[in-house]
């Protein structure tokens, strides 16, 4: 299967990763990563004004976030939201990655992740930082060289990768 991503820049796109954020955030983000989510927690996530935040990031000049799809043989299989800190030292925060449930299991969540790494060196990333705290997915990170680092600066959950 052929790897892609595509900046959702567009309504329909915006709408296809909306579509996609409830779900994670009920299925992966809260059982998983954040067991003791409250019910206000997840109607944060899941608010119109929540979506404004992520917007205006995409936005800004220095250091914009992107919200891409990812695809396989041009479906959606999922989404990806990092930042390439350009201003800094080139760290790459992967905010969220998200292959949809009937996609994982495969070594396909591997393949698009090693194809966004390779694009994202090549647009000056240095490094890699995620924070994780859903236990499922640990073993995928470390199986991509992801490394848990307890004393990193803005999280004691982190994951870095050189």
């Amino acid at each position: 299967m052929k790897p892609g991503f595509k900046q959702a820049l567009l309504h329909a796109e915006l709408e296809t990763f909306w579509r996609m954020w409830p779900r994670y955030i009920e299925e992966d983000l809260a059982p998983h990563g954040h067991p003791s989510m409250s019910e206000e927690e997840k109607a944060e996530l899941l608010s119109f004004a929540h979506r404004q935040r992520w917007l205006k990031l995409s936005r800004r000049e220095v250091d914009p976030a992107r919200l891409e799809l990812m695809t396989l043989d041009g479906k959606v299989a999922g989404f990806v939201i990092y930042v390439i800190y350009h201003s800094e030292d080139g760290k790459c925060v992967i905010a969220e990655f998200c292959l949809l449930p009937e996609h994982r299991g495969k070594g396909l969540g591997k393949q698009l992740y090693l194809a966004l790494e390779n694009r994202l060196r090549q647009q000056g990333a240095g490094y890699f930082v995620l924070e994780n705290q859903n236990p499922p997915s640990r073993d995928f990170w470390a199986g991509l060289g992801f490394i848990e680092d307890k004393g990193y600066a803005w999280s004691e959950n982190a994951w870095v990768k050189q």
